[in-house]
């Protein structure tokens, strides 16, 4: 639960961020996105593809079609997320260029 508030409450500070051009805001949702959420995406890719899951009482080791699977396509919108992070980060990228060439200018 606790896991859930922090997600909302980042993604609504990297939202107000985004619409004020706030560096700080847009860094904190970036970062949060491309390595916590996209970190954990990974993990399920791996756990998905790589682990295998005996079935039956046999030595024959099926691949998983069962939960595994289920979680793999309910955790796609970790997927979405994770890019909505990568275009953050961007974005974030492009301001402090702009910010950089306006010191410079200067």
């Amino acid at each position: 639960m606790g896991g859930i508030l922090l997600s909302l409450i980042l993604s609504t500070i990297g939202m107000i961020g985004t619409i004020k051009v706030n560096v700080s805001q847009m860094f904190i949702h970036s970062f949060f996105t491309t390595s916590v959420l996209g970190a954990f995406y990974v993990f399920l890719l791996i756990d998905c593809f790589i682990r295998k899951e005996s079935r039956g009482t046999g030595t024959v080791e099926q691949e998983s079609v069962g939960d595994r699977t289920i979680l793999f396509l309910l955790s796609l919108p970790f997927l979405v997320i994770f890019l909505i992070g990568c275009h953050c980060l961007y974005l974030l990228s492009m301001v402090l260029d702009e910010l950089k060439a306006r010191k410079n200018e200067q």
